[in-house]
């Protein structure tokens, strides 16, 4: 199980897709107060809170202790690491760098994956992990350049980031870069299923005059043919109803590597587009006006 909010929670997102077969264990995702009702006295819970005091992360934490769960704890500090301390919980203590929690994907995907990796619950990994930090260690002003260009093609348009279910946490975290980076509204769905609903939505969508792109994210090898057609077919008749939508393929020397290449691009790309709209891409005031109302 693995309990975190916002930026805490996305690398368990990437660490499932990664995973995949790997893994013979169910992995859950509790982005909530509470452990999900497949919990039980043997679940492993990894609770994560960049902050350390991200309230529904520490619920969930109180729960699992008094459930006699094995709990992990990955944060900077805060409440969270100061009550693993003394209940001698295994801690990860992240770098504090004044980096926001999206920005710590990469330490604490291979936190958990760590720890996975020394229980013997998954297979050695390192060589994936070397091979991606190589690759992204080489990301070149070739590849920024053609980030800022989409961001171009991105201003002042409604952004939808499209993939199939196999890679949907990639379009959700493009979509939560939009949201928290540029500061503009974004959106995601998934193959197929959005087939069934949402692509009706784009009927009127001459009359409706919302500038759109829709941004679709494919495995030209891994996604299903079937799926691969899909998207086709979706690029036709939203162009055809006057959207734009730009194929981005995902690719990589190894399956970790086209997780985080891809989430790199997107990080550029909402970077560059926080730019065109002259916007700090760092700070996120209005949810820390959220939270600050929540403790009132």
């Amino acid at each position: 199980v693995v309990a975190g909010m916002g930026g805490s929670s996305l690398p368990a997102n990437i660490l499932a897709t990664y995973l995949d077969l790997d893994l013979s264990l169910p992995l859950f995702i509790t982005r909530n107060y509470s452990l999900p009702s497949q919990a039980n006295k043997n679940s492993l819970v990894f609770t994560i809170s960049f902050s350390g005091n991200t309230e529904e992360t520490l619920a969930v934490y109180e729960q699992a202790k008094k459930a006699g769960m094995q709990i992990a704890a990955i944060t900077t500090g805060g409440k969270l690491a100061e009550t693993a301390a003394k209940d001698k919980t295994p801690l990860v203590k992240l770098p504090q760098e004044g980096i926001q929690p999206r920005s710590g994907t990469g330490y604490i995907f291979t936190a958990m994956l760590g720890a996975l990796m020394n229980a013997g619950i998954i297979k050695n990994k390192r060589t994936d992990i070397f091979e991606t930090i190589k690759k992204l260690q080489n990301f070149s002003s070739t590849d920024q350049a053609a980030a800022k260009k989409i961001a171009q093609q991105l201003k002042n348009r409604l952004i939808i980031v499209y993939a199939s279910e196999k890679y949907s946490a990639l379009a959700r975290i493009w979509k939560i870069k939009f949201n928290e980076n540029a500061k503009v509204l974004a959106f995601y769905n998934e193959f197929p299923e959005l087939n069934h609903n949402e692509t009706a939505g784009f009927s009127n969508l001459e009359q409706e005059k919302i500038p759109t792109t829709v941004i679709i994210l494919r495995q030209p090898v891994k996604d299903n043919p079937r799926i691969l057609k899909r998207m086709n077919i979706t690029k036709e008749i939203i162009e055809d109803k006057g959207g734009e939508v730009l194929m981005i393929d995902i690719i990589g020397v190894n399956p970790l590597d086209e997780l985080f290449s891809t989430l790199y691009l997107g990080d550029w790309i909402s970077y560059y587009l926080a730019l065109e709209y002259n916007t700090d891409p760092s700070p996120v005031e209005v949810v820390e006006y959220l939270k600050k109302r929540l403790k009132e």
